[in-house]
């Protein structure tokens, strides 16, 4: 059984709050707890909803600007 890592987890943030720093897309949740903690206690088992990151997009990728319309 492999432990998740929700920091590889497509739909795991981190959040602006310091009172809840961690929080997944998914299941819609923000938590001083990594989600799939949170998921397991609830009863679930583990999170069902991992989805690793797309690591050849990473984070450098460029962002293209909106036309000014003018």
């Amino acid at each position: 059984m492999t432990k998740q890592n929700c920091h590889q987890c497509r739909f795991f943030f981190i959040t602006w709050d310091q009172k809840t720093p961690y929080g997944c897309k998914l299941y819609q949740i923000q938590s001083t707890q990594m989600p799939s903690q949170i998921v397991k206690s609830a009863g679930s088992g583990d999170c069902q909803g991992f989805t690793p990151k797309d690591l050849k997009s990473g984070a450098s990728k460029s962002v293209s600007e909106p036309s000014k319309g003018y």
